[in-house]
């Protein structure tokens, strides 16, 4: 025998509402609007930007010489690929121009 297991449904969000005010009721709390996202707290720039800066630092960036290593290996791979690519490109023009003389 098979047996199915069927998921239980998701509360809607009018359902949350409704459990949100009565939960409210019972305790006396006020709730906010839309209970089901956490308050967005105001940051101003200054504080941004000092934060940004403390992260910052908290990054390991590579040495000298392996960007150096790194950017090499990208230039000859974009080159290698510009040149198949290119090559490719025009076996296949020429091939092209051959089959249409036939």
């Amino acid at each position: 025998m098979l047996s199915v297991r069927i998921r239980p449904g998701l509360p809607n969000k009018r359902g949350r509402q409704l459990a949100n005010k009565i939960d409210s009721k019972k305790s006396g709390k006020k709730i906010r609007k839309n209970a089901t996202q956490p308050e967005k707290k105001k940051l101003s720039v200054k504080k941004y930007v000092e934060e940004t800066k403390l992260e910052l630092k908290k990054v390991s960036w590579p040495d000298r010489q392996t960007v150096i290593r790194a950017s090499l290996i990208i230039l000859v791979i974009v080159i290698s690929m510009t040149l198949f690519i290119t090559i490719v490109d025009l076996a296949l023009s020429k091939a092209f121009v051959l089959l249409k003389k036939i």
